[in-house]
């Protein structure tokens, strides 16, 4: 159908039919997510039959994570709900644009498709990690914007976005490259800056007040206009937009969906990373001060486990606190004390540190991470081996350390601690870590 659509004649009929009908009949076909990939089809499709779609499409199924169904549904949640065909699709391409490199090139071929008279106003570049972008390579960190303001000098206007240690990024505005910081540039006088509040836009500082720049979802938070380009910082990062019309003039306050998606993300599969991982995975989110590596002869000889001796050495114990209620040892300081009378460790027990006041053993015959019951949770299994509690630690870590915009990962954590350890997932140490009120450090 999608092919035939190509090759026909732009009747009446035909844009009725893309329009209205189009979507969802991809949705009942099981093949949503190719019309997402057609750009020329997609943009003669009307927003509100595509959420319908859309809805359909995942009513009973959960949404790939890396999808283009999974950029809707951060759309949906975001609140996304234009008030004309020209908004939406200025706000589609943005989406697009703003995923990365990986969708620069649908991004181009949607606004390549578009009549540019019918856009209000649209993206010229964007820097910063979108929603569902995240990866456990390292900590998820997005920009706190402070501040806005653009600047002349010769090279031209330059974007700078102040955040709250006071350091500066300094773009060029019409082309997004990196620049030379302008050192006592002036502002340059026709620039307005704005926040946007519960109203919409209004000067910044200001409790009141208006000002003419396109009406955005409420993750937008900061911008400077200066004529026809505006400069915005978003929980995603900054960019830059081109003000080509005033077809929303009219449309007053931030962008409202009144109705949260019915539908949900699947889970993104394990790390390949996290399988077999290395030092430097560790280091990625930990730093490698804190990564304490101890010397091959240093492992007493009653640690007989080859696992973790080998773990040890090659990769190293984490020195870590303030999250989980977990404080481990350094042991490249404090070594290995020998713990012998463990009620839990069945033989050579030795002193990782403690988790919710209850010692944590590592078993010195079986590899076993251990809690001594203390804490008053029965069951002692913390990881099959040390490498396996290491790295749920981590991956948790990660997790709870990283900066989320929408997306929650939570899932995704889960699924992935059951398969690295699912013995020591289903007991009950791993399974409170997820009730907040259990965590002073998670309040």
């Amino acid at each position: 159908m999608i092919s035939a659509l190509r090759s026909a004649q732009p009747t009446s009929a035909v844009h009725w039919y893309v329009h209205r009908a189009a979507a969802g009949h991809a949705a009942a076909a099981g093949d949503f997510e190719s019309l997402l990939e057609d750009a020329p089809t997609l943009a003669k499709v009307g927003h509100h039959t595509l959420f319908e779609a859309f809805e359909a499409a995942h009513h009973d199924r959960p949404i790939p994570p890396a999808s283009l169904a999974a950029n809707l549904y951060y759309l949906a949640e975001r609140g996304v709900w234009p008030s004309a065909h020209g908004e939406w699709l200025a706000l589609l391409h943005h989406s697009l644009l703003n995923r990365g490199p990986s969708d620069k090139a649908l991004a181009d071929r949607l606004l390549a498709a578009v009549d540019a008279s019918t856009l209000p106003w649209h993206t010229v570049w964007a820097h910063g990690t979108g929603p569902g972008l995240a990866t456990t390579e390292r900590l998820i960190k997005r920009p706190t914007v402070r501040a806005l303001h653009v600047v002349r000098d010769e090279s031209g206007s330059l974007a700078i976005a102040t955040d709250g240690q006071g350091n500066n990024v300094v773009r060029h505005l019409d082309s997004g490259e990196p620049a030379v910081g302008p050192g006592d540039a002036p502002t340059a006088p026709e620039s307005v800056a704005a926040d946007q509040g519960p109203s919409g836009w209004r000067p910044a500082g200001a409790a009141e007040g208006h000002v003419d720049l396109p009406r955005m979802p409420r993750h937008v938070r900061r911008a400077v206009r200066v004529g026809d380009r505006a400069v915005m910082s978003s929980s995603d990062g900054v960019f830059a937009i081109a003000i080509l019309s005033t077809e929303a003039e009219g449309q007053a306050g931030v962008l409202k969906r009144m109705l949260r998606t019915a539908a949900r993300l699947g889970t993104v599969g394990l790390p390949a990373d996290a399988l077999r991982a290395s030092a430097e995975w560790f280091e990625n989110v930990w730093g490698a001060t804190r990564l304490k590596r101890v010397a091959q002869d240093a492992p007493p000889s009653s640690l007989s486990d080859a696992g973790a001796r080998q773990f040890l050495t090659e990769v190293g114990f984490p020195h870590v606190s303030g999250f989980l209620e977990l404080e481990t040892r350094d042991l490249t300081a404090s070594g290995l004390p020998e713990v012998s009378d463990s009620p839990v460790s069945h033989g050579t027990g030795f002193l990782l540190g403690t988790w919710r006041g209850a010692q944590l053993l590592l078993n010195g015959t079986s590899g076993k991470v251990l809690q001594d019951g203390s804490s008053g949770i029965s069951d002692p299994l913390a990881g099959s081996s040390l490498r396996q509690f290491v790295t749920m630690v981590r991956l948790y870590y990660w997790w709870f350390a990283s900066d989320w915009p929408i997306e929650d990962a939570e899932a995704d954590l889960r699924s992935w601690l059951a398969r690295i350890d699912p013995d020591a997932y289903a007991a009950q140490c791993w399974q409170r870590v997820f009730e907040d009120y259990n965590f002073a450090d998670r309040q």
